[in-house]
């Protein structure tokens, strides 16, 4: 693990703190970038979803629609308005572009997206690694300094023995 560390042995225990800090501030940002950007992945989904609601709209409208006429047309009260979601224009243009020129799609298609699920991954994990080998050298630095204050503790304590200054 000591070639791991080796490139830190110039920088403070201060400035090394300030760069773990600073490396976990990224992996979140890292994380809300691809959040925000997205992917492609993510866009076709929604467009999927975009999709299926509308189709679910025009259904309900057709539906409220006949559900009207059943009540109001069958009854002779000559009241045919319309009964349709407040939504069914939106819903009939984006199902009529996707069954027919998919300028919506094509859109979609060919916007840029941010990194893919594995390389946010990658990025990720290699700044966890970086973070574990600061923590591993501020660690091993601590270390030796207990072990140096341990030494010259058990210095003293042996010159305060009269038998052992004898023996020097």
């Amino acid at each position: 693990m000591a070639e791991v560390t080796a490139g830190y042995s110039d920088e403070t225990n201060g400035h090394l703190e300030h760069v773990r800090m600073e490396m976990e501030k990224s992996i979140t940002q890292l994380s809300n970038k691809r959040t925000e950007e997205g992917t492609l992945d993510d866009a076709l989904d929604a467009y999927d979803g975009l999709v299926d609601k509308s189709r679910k709209i025009l259904a309900e409208s057709w539906v409220g629609q006949a559900g009207r006429l059943k009540k109001d047309g069958w009854h002779g009260t000559g009241n045919c308005s319309f009964n349709l979601h407040p939504e069914h224009d939106r819903a009939e243009k984006i199902i009529a572009d996707h069954e027919g020129p998919q300028v919506l799609l094509n859109t979609i298609k060919s916007l840029t997206y941010g990194m893919t699920l594995e390389e946010t991954e990658t990025e990720r994990d290699a700044k966890r690694v970086e973070i574990a080998s600061i923590r591993y050298e501020l660690a091993r630095r601590e270390s030796y300094v207990k072990i140096q204050q341990a030494e010259a503790a058990f210095d003293a304590e042996i010159q305060r023995i009269p038998k052992y200054k004898e023996n020097e």
